[in-house]
């Protein structure tokens, strides 16, 4: 299986190391979980908004260090557009920061781990678990 976790459930990582969501995640192996660029880019936004600046930035270095991290690219923006069409029909849009980690994980075919169920199961093709509650 290969897994992408959302921003959320790095965050929840990283806050709650001892937290079911962790556990799981660490007894996967390494080429097994993926970063993405869009969920960097949310952290490293987090990272830079904190009172604790170059102690966050530290974490996430460590972090990224560790798992390989899939791009936004032309595949990925050609889903992107297609699911951004499909909701924006039904009027059931979302972020597009989650639209694009979405993208990101039907094209690379990993499952999301996410805790937004709500709003990431309207996309059609994406396989999802909640690691925080299951």
């Amino acid at each position: 299986m290969r897994y992408l976790p959302d921003t959320n459930a790095w965050i929840h990582h990283l806050k709650y190391p001892n937290s079911p969501l962790t556990g799981k995640l660490l007894a996967c192996a390494l080429d097994e979980v993926f970063l993405c660029d869009i969920v960097k880019a949310e952290l490293f936004y987090g990272a830079y908004n904190s009172a604790n600046e170059s102690k966050n930035l530290s974490v996430l270095e460590r972090l990224f260090g560790v798992y390989a991290s899939l791009p936004f690219e032309g595949q990925s923006a050609k889903v992107f557009g297609d699911l951004r069409a499909q909701l924006a029909q039904k009027g059931t849009l979302i972020g597009p920061l989650d639209l694009q980690i979405a993208s990101i994980a039907i094209v690379h075919n990993c499952v999301l781990i996410t805790h937004n169920t709500r709003e990431f199961s309207r996309i059609a093709g994406l396989q999802l678990v909640d690691w925080e509650t299951s």
